[in-house]
């Protein structure tokens, strides 16, 4: 075994074509490998840089870009007092400051423009960019880096005639003026800066710039209609207002340079010939001014016409009105609780009242179609607001205006009133409050009772104590006389001054009618002729004959007797036939009273 392996490995050794590497070959080949690994890391790196720094700078063009398109997407025309939509609340020192950084910074074409900046007296701009429709300054996270933008509004003129040439601040001034010939421009910069954490940019930071102009002149308004079209309108307005309506703004119309409308109806409530207000057109316009009559609520109706060339075509308005509150008005002492009716324009009853400001003194609360007012101790003038509903309108805020004042300190005096005796009584109203020279709210209470008939307050029989507002008397049927009570007036509750004692009279004067034609049989001695049945008052009277028939007729008993007392005439009648009339009229027993009238009695003989 030894001896093959010794010849193997001198076989081993003669071999000569199997020789390794020498020692300088393996060091030269190790360097040649050391140098292609440090070439293949440099390309790697610097690869890894290029593209590192290629993806921000995509990135900022792509936050510029952005920045650009907010600019575009708001309307660049000036507002009344001069200010452009896209420096809306810039202020003047935020601009100037970024401007003059933006300048060093060498930002290209600045001085082709002047700085824009908001104008506007009210609101004023404020300081900072929260107010800033395009923020002056801001920053952006992108991708793990932080973008700082800068968007710089200015403005330029250039030549109107030629359209090509560059805009610059030839042609008008930094107050925004043009000179005749040039239109005014507005450009707009955007520059992203960002940190140069490859060493590719110049400095320490990265920036990228864009600019454009933007055209703040109104849209060319472009007329390719062929045919002309009305849209209905529908707007919404309060009674107590005037509304300006664009008929046209929907309208599908040809070009035009006079009005072409027209009204065709008049305003009236829908589904009725109610009219519900005017409706005229402003002929340097074309719009509709609707003014709404004040008892005008709910929808409204009515048309117009739009007439071009030999084209017309119409369509309805349809105005939505709210019913307007009418002021309400009222009387209080302190501390006295008052109803305040409520009724709309179109004197119906209001509903759905609500408080929207509470009374300046007191306090107030709806009630049903009324408020209650509860005056406070102090005088004087109080107001509250208020509003109604009708349907699904809500009216416009009322001012209800309640005075406050000391009740005049209450009078009550012997008062005397008058009435007819009647053969079916009804109650005669005795306005003691104002007959005294009190307020018709005052109170009266009653202290004692008539005689007869019936003394009513409140319409119920009255008491003695009894308290109300309205008195009345209901005399005893076909009865004059003299009645008398007594009583006693006070302001209204809270108040508790009652006046002196003071005697009401109520005279109930006779009163006699005339009696139709009475048919009597002849040949008669001592009969009754009933005239008083249609007489106001038999009881408390006496009769009296003023002219008599004459014996061709009838012959009344020169002593009536107790007839009279049943309404009656005793009379004989002769043995022929024939027709007569006689007078009378009734005497009161109480000669407080009057003399009824004379009237006539007519008989028939058969």
């Amino acid at each position: 075994m030894n001896g093959r392996t010794g010849r193997t490995a001198g076989a081993l050794r003669l071999r000569g074509d199997d020789d390794g590497f020498t020692l300088v070959e393996v060091i030269v080949a190790l360097l040649v490998l050391s140098i292609v690994a440090t070439a293949s890391l440099y390309f790697f790196v610097g690869g890894s840089r290029s593209v590192s720094s290629q993806q921000r700078q995509q990135s900022g063009v792509a936050v510029a870009n952005r920045a650009m398109e907010d600019v575009y997407s708001l309307v660049a025309r000036a507002s009344a007092t001069g200010t452009s939509g896209l420096v809306v609340g810039r202020k003047q020192s935020d601009v100037t400051t970024a401007w003059n950084a933006a300048v060093t910074e060498g930002t290209p074409g600045l001085g082709d423009s002047y700085p824009a900046w908001d104008k506007a007296t009210s609101p004023l701009p404020a300081a900072g960019v929260g107010d800033d429709k395009i923020k002056l300054t801001q920053t952006v996270d992108e991708s793990g880096i932080r973008y700082t933008v800068r968007t710089l509004v200015g403005f330029c003129y250039r030549a109107k005639a030629t359209p090509a040439a560059q805009c610059t601040r030839t042609g008008g001034d930094a107050a925004g003026v043009s000179t005749t010939g040039y239109m005014q421009l507005m450009r707009a910069y955007v520059t992203v800066s960002w940190a140069d954490t490859t060493g590719t940019c110049k400095a320490s930071t990265c920036r990228y710039d864009i600019a454009s102009l933007v055209d703040p002149s109104n849209d060319l308004k472009w007329n390719n209609t062929t045919r002309l079209l009305a849209v209905d309108d529908s707007v919404s307005v309060d009674a107590d207002d005037v509304i300006e309506i664009d008929v046209l703004d929907n309208d599908t119309i040809m070009a035009i340079t006079t009005n072409p409308v027209s009204i065709v109806s008049n305003p009236v409530l829908a589904g009725t010939s109610t009219p519900a207000g005017t409706a005229t057109v402003d002929t340097s316009t074309g719009r509709v001014v609707y003014d709404p009559s004040d008892d005008a609520w709910g929808e409204v109706t009515f048309t117009y016409r739009v007439t071009i060339a030999a084209r017309t075509a119409q369509a309805v308005v349809h105005a939505y009105v709210n019913p307007m509150a009418r002021p309400l008005t009222g009387n209080a002492y302190p501390g006295q609780a008052v109803a305040i009716p409520v009724t709309t324009m179109w004197g119906a009853a209001a509903s759905g009242l609500a408080v929207v400001q509470p009374a300046t003194g007191g306090s107030v609360v709806a009630s049903g179609s009324s408020f209650t007012y509860t005056a406070p101790a102090s005088t004087g003038t109080y107001t509250f607001r208020y509003t109604f509903t009708q349907g699904a309108y809500t009216s416009t805020i009322g001012t209800g205006t309640v005075v406050v004042a000391a009740p005049i300190p209450p009078v009550a005096g012997n008062r005397t009133f008058e009435t007819d005796a009647v053969i079916t009584p009804a109650d005669v109203p005795l306005p003691l409050q104002t007959a005294n020279g009190n307020a018709a709210n005052y109170r009266v209470r009653i202290m004692s009772l008539p005689s007869a008939g019936t003394l009513r307050l409140d319409g119920n029989n009255a008491a003695v104590n009894g308290v109300g507002s309205a008195v009345a008397f209901r005399p005893p049927a076909q009865t004059a006389g003299v009645y008398t009570f007594t009583y006693q007036v006070a302001p209204p509750a809270p108040s508790t001054t009652w006046s002196a004692t003071a005697t009401a009279t109520i005279l109930v004067q006779p009163k006699a009618a005339d009696d139709p034609q009475t048919t009597v049989s002849k040949n008669q001695s001592n009969r009754m002729l009933q005239v008083g049945a249609n007489d106001g008052s038999v009881a408390g009277t006496t009769l009296e004959i003023v002219s008599s028939p004459g014996p061709a007729c009838i012959t009344i008993a020169s002593n009536q007797g107790t007839s009279w007392a049943s309404g009656n005439v005793q009379y004989s009648a002769p043995n022929k036939t024939g027709t007569c009339s006689f007078t009378y009229r009734l005497n009161p027993i109480d000669n407080r009273l009057r003399q009824s009238a004379t009237v006539t009695a007519y008989v028939k003989v058969n």
